[in-house]
């Protein structure tokens, strides 16, 4: 999916013409296919192009625009629709958000308690708070807000970037951010020279999927800090980081200190490298163990003693959802069972 996306990017930012600008789009809508919190993110992507399909357009070619807009449109909708289910209220993408989650009032219920007990004052236009002001402060579209910028903000926290990373343990080992922390005055570096010389249109597409990456992330009940729908705003950072990386090489022009600068980096990212590894095979095995509550090893275990057989994991309020493991043996196929 990532590698749709960033071919998509690739492509956008080398484009000359309008006919580039439309081929940009066929791995923008592969990718979308495949990973759905393009469907909160790809509209954002759409746009762009469309924006830059507008500027390189005559008069004339604005009116032959028209159909081909719609058809696109209507493409990337039939998807968000059919295969994403954004309309249907049962859908996963709609159970996971969060104003479907009975805990976005939990601290909005806990503060109201709290009020309740307070003595009358202007700010509560002199009567008891709950009449008035615990309704106008403390209220579900409040409190859904407030999880959104909350969950928003947090994929742009140090303790996720650089510190302890997706607080799931299945997705990290909680001892190291997405990026090790020696990289953190490299991404300023960089972004700030990006910014600074980059050209309108780069910037806008860099400023656009940056902002707009952690938006499925935020919207869903799984909370802040969780890689796995906001994976489309690493390559942005990794930039960065790289970017600023290499700028600060060029500040040395004594060829002994710029080797000895090379040296000291080299050996950091060693450190920072064999500080992961380490921890991932000595302290996550046992740290992550009761997040694997679902007993993937045993599922795989009797996948490999029982090539012949198929095994369907049904999951909560999902029946058609699989775990296939792949192993060396060969397995017998089977017709797929649905509910």
């Amino acid at each position: 999916m990532l590698f749709f996306i960033c071919l998509h990017l690739y492509l956008f930012i080398k484009s000359k013409t309008i006919k580039d600008d439309f081929i940009s789009l066929i791995p923008l809508f592969i990718g979308t296919y495949y990973y759905m919190s393009m469907a909160a993110i790809a509209p954002f992507a759409i746009f762009l192009v469309f924006v830059s399909i507008y500027k390189r357009s005559s008069l004339t070619q604005k009116k032959y625009l028209i159909g081909p807009s719609i058809f696109i449109g209507s493409l990337f909708l039939y998807i968000f629709i059919t295969k994403f289910g954004i309309i249907d209220p049962r859908s996963r993408g709609l159970d996971l958000a969060i104003w479907n989650d009975v805990n976005v009032t939990a601290d909005a219920n806990k503060y109201r308690g709290l009020a309740r007990l307070s003595e009358r004052s202007i700010f509560s236009f002199n009567t008891d708070t709950e009449k008035i002001g615990n309704k106008l402060v403390f209220n579900y579209p409040i409190s859904t807000i407030n999880v959104f910028v909350n969950n928003y903000l947090s994929f742009f926290s140090p303790d996720f970037l650089f510190l302890k990373g997706d607080t799931i343990l299945r997705h990290s080992t909680s001892m190291v951010g997405q990026f090790f922390p020696f990289l953190l005055p490299f991404m300023v570096i960089g972004a700030f020279i990006f910014f600074k010389n980059a050209d309108k249109k780069l910037r806008s597409i860099f400023l656009v999927w940056i902002l707009v990456s952690p938006i499925p992330a935020a919207l869903t009940k799984d909370g802040a800090n969780y890689l796995l729908r906001v994976i489309t705003l690493m390559p942005f950072l990794t930039y960065f980081s790289g970017l600023g990386l290499v700028e600060s090489i060029s500040w040395f022009k004594n060829k002994i200190l710029r080797i000895v600068y090379i040296a000291i980096l080299f050996f950091v990212g060693i450190y920072s490298t064999y500080y992961f590894y380490f921890g991932y095979f000595h302290v996550y095995p046992a740290l992550a163990a009761q997040s694997y509550e679902y007993g993937f090893k045993e599922i795989s275990d009797f996948q490999t003693s029982n090539s012949g057989k198929m095994l369907i994991v049904w999951e909560d309020k999902y029946p058609t959802y699989q775990r296939v493991f792949v192993t060396k043996k060969k397995l017998t196929p089977r017709t797929r069972l649905m509910k």
